[in-house]
């Protein structure tokens, strides 16, 4: 049997509880099963929505961490006009979820909504296992291009999800070790050579803000683009592989393999500085308590940071009855309302509006005026971020090279050479 766990949450009144129950109980159903639970429920309609959670992560943990308040917040709000709609959770790894999508809508079981990143939902609708959402004029207007782009299947016209919400990528760092954070990448090694602990990812998607601070962005996106580099671009590449080396030589810089790792050195008192996740947060603060500093990623003597914010969708199932497809699209459509997205934004403070009408109010908080930053930011990455996606191969090959410069066992050119190779599709 597959891992996973199923969730149902059931909103009352002002109140929200998620109950976990047993491995497989909310799996074994077919058709009649959807009706009955409405009739005995007492509800009009029951939608089925499977959540993905990351590998690195525990189920409920990685749930809570990266939807859960984000989907809770949305879910009461649209029951307030619609109490008679239920939604059953079930959670999964977004790598299972083409597997376990094939199987349930083979057998016409599949989810009415799945709650996913951008990559997923992307490689999802590539499969055929999810359709796409149907935008009128009026809601296509309420998202910017860029977005628009990345959710896209090689057409403006045809998303593979509907866009919910922003996580940015931030720093956070320990304010009992590190009273400021560095605005720099020079600050930045300046303060490890100083004594405080850095940690890195080495994932590319990790470490790729750092490549707009050195002028590395064009470069990084001509190359997945599949175009040539001039030789000035070539030298940006080799630029920042001599930074991610010159980072690396340093005794209080440590590289992580994943994001978790990141954030338990952190939380523990090993690391004093990492890059983080907006839905990170909560996580760290469980633990850190008031020591928990947030800011914008450092800038660097060639432009400003490029951090990769990611996008959370909801996508839309195959199996859905009549009244469970309108139900869904109304709660997708009424997701990026925005008061709606206002209310997610303001409330949690871990992801941004992805409704490009809503302000967000930055003077308000510190971790809201870091989120703006991060978007500002953001944008000299956007053409990368449409281009490259976390299940591209591409990503786990480029994490191999950086790996090898990390370890000294290649150097800065050979890497940009061999890096810039491998984002253009080359043997």
């Amino acid at each position: 049997m597959n891992w996973r766990h199923c969730c149902i949450r059931k909103t009352e009144a002002l109140a929200a509880a998620l109950l976990v129950v047993l491995t497989g109980g909310c799996m074994a159903r077919h058709s009649a099963d959807r009706q009955g639970n409405e009739r005995q429920q007492g509800v009009d309609t029951v939608l089925y929505l499977y959540a993905g959670v990351r590998d690195d992560t525990t189920d409920l943990e990685g749930y809570r961490r990266d939807f859960g308040p984000i989907f809770e917040t949305i879910e009461e709000e649209f029951r307030q006009i619609n109490p008679r709609v239920h939604v059953v959770v079930q959670l999964y790894r977004e790598n299972d979820l083409v597997r376990e999508l094939t199987h349930r809508n083979a057998s016409g079981l599949g989810p009415d909504l799945l709650l996913v990143t951008n990559s997923t939902a992307l490689k999802l609708a590539r499969a055929g296992l999810t359709r796409p959402p149907q935008l009128s004029p009026q809601l296509r207007q309420q998202f910017d291009a860029a977005t628009l782009r990345r959710a896209s299947l090689n057409h403006p016209l045809r998303l593979a999800s509907l866009p919910l919400a922003q996580k940015a990528q931030l720093a956070c760092f320990n304010t009992a070790r590190l009273p400021q954070a560095p605005s720099t990448l020079q600050e930045l090694l300046a303060m490890s050579a100083g004594g405080n602990t850095v940690g890195l990812a080495l994932d590319p998607t990790g470490l790729f803000w750092s490549a707009g601070a050195l002028g590395a962005t064009e470069a990084l996106q001509r190359a997945t683009a599949r175009r040539p580099l001039t030789p000035q671009q070539q030298q940006a590449l080799v630029r920042w592989t001599r930074w991610l080396q010159a980072a690396a030589t340093q005794q209080k810089v440590t590289f992580y393999g994943n994001q978790d790792m990141l954030l338990e050195a952190l939380a523990s008192g090993q690391l004093d500085w990492i890059s983080c996740r907006s839905t990170d947060l909560e996580r760290l603060r469980r633990r850190l308590g008031p020591r928990l500093g947030v800011a914008a990623l450092p800038d660097g003597p060639e432009g400003q940071a490029s951090p990769i914010n990611d996008l959370t969708t909801l996508a839309l199932g195959v199996n859905s009855s009549a009244a469970q497809r309108r139900v869904a699209e109304a709660f997708a459509h009424f997701a990026v309302n925005p008061l709606v997205q206002r209310n997610i934004t303001v409330s949690l403070k871990e992801v941004l509006p992805v409704n490009r009408f809503v302000t967000v109010p930055a003077e308000s908080s510190v971790v809201l005026q870091a989120m703006v930053r991060a978007q500002q930011q953001s944008k000299t990455a956007e053409t990368f971020a449409s281009l490259i996606h976390l299940n591209d191969k591409r990503v786990v090959q480029s994490q191999a090279l950086i790996t090898q410069l990390v370890f000294g066992e290649s150097n800065p050119e050979l890497t940009a050479q061999r890096l810039m190779k491998t984002l253009q599709g080359q043997p």
